[in-house]
């Protein structure tokens, strides 16, 4: 009796066949991974149960019976999914493939253990940061990034990930490529550049949304190095003032001003003075334009 036979047998074996055969029946089916698949999508709970280990582990050692099983539903097929989970881990392949296809209710539960395996290669770590859906590289950048930094990837990755994905988990990512000599354009281009000066302390990347969009008009009016050493305690001072100016309708004034300010390490003092001497309608006047350096 061949092993497909035998669980073909137990399909149709009333409870004393069963039984009596259910040790030597078993021992056939578990000696193929693809008769130890048909016994799990077709034996009765009970049967499986007893030998659930066994006829799993054994379907398993196929990884295309292992990936086609995770997709079977939990609540007709309650095994161990766990022990297919495992066996996809040990290729890189599919772990990446299961990242790109699988939905998030079979994905989640076994993330960390693909993707750790996953960084073990630069190029499906840049892939799966790049081809996988948004939703799941926002969720899990922040490990796959692990594959790709200080790799020849790095480059690519900043590059060519969705730039959502690039704002929420670019700070290491920028990191990494700004000790190479490469060029980028572009925010991503600026955000190197920035990167590369000794002593950067004034992180895009540290900022809520609302501070970003003030570092990024800022830096059209700035130096670059000096604006890029500026501590977070200045550079939150800068953006009081320049709020502001912005609700007074008095940011030309601010933007005539500022690069001076900032080369010559005088913006404590100068948004200092203004935020405590500020009063409505003098922005702009003399309590603005006096403390220009």
């Amino acid at each position: 009796m061949n092993p497909i036979e035998a669980m073909e047998k137990v399909v149709y074996a009333n409870d004393t066949e069963w039984k009596e055969q259910k040790d030597e029946l078993v021992d056939i089916v578990t000696q193929d991974s693809q008769a130890s698949y048909e016994a799990l999508a077709s034996w009765n709970d009970e049967r499986i149960t007893e030998y659930e280990v066994r006829l799993v582990t054994k379907m398993s050692e196929d990884i295309r019976l292992a990936r086609t099983s995770l997709q079977w539903s939990s609540e007709r097929y309650a095994f161990d999914k766990s022990i297919p989970a495992r066996r996809i881990a040990e290729s890189v392949e599919s772990s990446y493939d299961v990242g790109l296809n699988f939905d998030d209710m079979i994905f989640n539960p076994f993330a960390e253990m693909w993707i750790g395996k996953i960084v073990e290669s630069p190029q499906k770590s840049y892939q799966a940061m790049r081809f996988w859906k948004q939703s799941r590289v926002m969720q899990y950048g922040g490990a796959l990034l692990e594959g790709v930094l200080d790799t020849e990837k790095d480059v690519y990755t900043v590059r060519d990930i969705n730039a959502e994905v690039f704002f929420k988990h670019g700070k290491r990512l920028v990191e990494s490529v700004a000790k190479k000599k490469e060029d980028f354009s572009g925010l991503r281009g600026i955000l190197v550049n920035m990167a590369r000066v000794p002593n950067f302390t004034n992180n895009y990347f540290d900022l809520d949304e609302g501070d970003r969009k003030i570092w990024m008009t800022m830096q059209h009016h700035v130096n670059m190095t000096p604006f890029a050493q500026l501590s977070p305690t200045e550079f939150s001072l800068l953006t009081q003032v320049y709020n502001k100016s912005i609700r007074l309708n008095k940011s030309h004034y601010f933007n005539s001003s500022v690069r001076e300010v900032v080369d010559k390490g005088e913006v404590t003092n100068w948004c200092t003075h203004i935020l405590n001497h500020f009063k409505t309608g003098a922005i702009g006047g003399d309590t603005y334009e006096r403390l220009v350096i």
